[in-house]
């Protein structure tokens, strides 16, 4: 009897998330999801709305197969509605922070868009703020509630979706780019371009001189930043430069400074800081810097030809766990980075917000000495993490079960979904000008424009 063939079902996808804004660790998210489907799932087509298409930087070969649009269309999102509407599956993906504000309102608007044209919804990998007013939980239990599984890479997300009462299945996971291993990249072309001695310790730094300034938004939507948090950032610049100077005598070797966030606007861009930092440093000749913009396998190859990593971003101790490369961070004002430091197992290596105190300096060094026992430590516990870190594709697995339809027209629920948007974004903007008068003309805090910074 002759076998039936049966054609292989084309699944589409559309993925949302803060793709394209300037931070490479958001596009690693991404390139991490979309191999992650490649392995799992044959035929497919991806639709990715993102804050910023051409700043998306993934691989070549990826990009070719994207189609990007753009989450910031205007008021009324036509485009991203329509590609939703025409995907079977609808994925919040890894880089949004979903908690309170503006940004929180539209993604859980885009969740209850593709809930309501009757898609299947997954939250991947994400982390999540606490919602703070009792409209935003009430708003958050309803919507997420729906949603088909939601995977989170935090203690403290696990127990804030508990806490808010989701009824979904969600799963406690670690970040997914732990498990990323992107093809060979093209690193030694970069080694020869910055003169790197990998014969000498590479310490690799990633500080974090303009840290999340608030922003507010005039009557004419423009972006303004408080005065005082551009004015603070060279003495920060001096305390980061002092560490390096630090580690340069101390360990006779090299540091490599590297950007994370890149901006069309240079006074915000890490570009700009990372100068800053060089320029009060009295050893600039053993300070390299990577000044521009690297594809997310070049900058983890690079990476992991370290001797051991200063973060104050997350991803680079991520990037790195799966080298075994002893990472050290800075404490911060809520729990992030202690969280993701104790998950890799590196929560007794973090230092002070100034990170030269004796105490600091102490934690360099018995880090830099006994590099050789933390790497075996490291090595020993990582496949616990990987398994976790693994926990993440349980959404692939239930995306690969979908049986795509044939998208209906929708028009009626897609002409509602419009005039939700307008409400919304209409909310918002008078929350942002209402914020605006109280910071300005209440509080009498000087405000620069983004506009018109350098």
């Amino acid at each position: 009897m002759q076998q039936i063939k049966t054609k292989t079902p084309l699944i589409n996808i559309f993925i949302y998330g803060n793709y394209g804004y300037g931070n490479l660790a958001d596009d690693v998210i991404l390139e991490t999801f979309l191999e992650d489907v490649d392995k799992k799932i044959k035929k497919k087509n991806f639709v990715v709305s993102c804050v910023n298409p051409k700043n998306v930087v993934l691989s070549k070969s990826l990009l070719k197969r994207l189609k990007l649009i753009d989450a910031m269309e205007g008021i009324i999102p036509f485009k991203n509605i329509n590609e939703i509407n025409n995907s079977d599956a609808f994925v919040l993906g890894g880089a949004p922070h979903l908690g309170t504000g503006p940004p929180a309102i539209n993604e859980l608007s885009m969740i209850f868009a593709a809930l309501f044209l009757g898609k299947e919804v997954f939250i991947w990998g994400i982390e999540f703020g606490p919602m703070g007013s009792k409209f935003m939980k009430f708003l958050g239990r309803k919507i997420l509630s729906k949603v088909s599984l939601i995977t989170v890479r935090a203690e403290s997300s696990y127990k804030r979706l508990i806490e808010l009462g989701v009824k979904c299945p969600f799963i406690r996971s670690i970040d997914p780019v732990l498990h990323w291993k992107p093809k060979r990249a093209d690193y030694k072309a970069l080694i020869k371009k910055y003169k790197i001695n990998l014969k000498k310790p590479i310490i690799s730094f990633f500080p974090r001189i303009r840290a999340n300034w608030p922003r507010y938004y005039n009557f004419t939507n423009k972006a303004a930043i408080l005065k005082e948090k551009l004015e603070a950032e060279p003495e920060k610049s001096k305390e980061r430069a002092e560490l390096i100077d630090f580690m340069i005598e101390k360990t006779n070797g090299q540091v490599l400074l590297i950007a994370e966030e890149f901006f069309d606007n240079k006074s915000i861009s890490d570009i700009n800081k990372l100068k800053q930092i060089v320029s009060y440093s009295k050893y600039k000749d053993k300070v390299i810097t990577i000044n521009e913009v690297l594809r997310p396998a070049e900058f983890k190859y690079l990476l992991q030809q370290s001797t051991m990593v200063i973060s104050e971003r997350l991803h680079p101790i991520i990037m790195t766990r799966d080298a075994y490369i002893p990472a050290i961070s800075f404490w911060w004002i809520y729990e992030k980075i202690e969280e993701v430091m104790k998950d890799m197992g590196q929560g007794k290596r973090i230092l002070s917000l100034k990170g030269s105190t004796k105490k600091d300096k102490k934690i360099l060094m018995d880090t830099f000495n006994n590099r050789t026992k933390i790497k075996k430590e490291l090595m020993k516990d990582y496949p616990r993490l990987l398994k976790l870190s693994n926990r993440n594709n349980q959404i692939i697995e239930e995306i690969a079960k979908i049986n795509p339809e044939k998208p209906k027209r929708n028009l009626f629920k897609k002409f509602l979904l419009y005039i939700l948007f307008v409400f919304i974004g209409f909310l918002i903007y008078i929350a942002n000008i209402i914020e605006f008068i109280k910071v300005k003309f209440i509080e009498k805090k000087k405000l620069l424009y983004l506009k018109d910074l350098p």
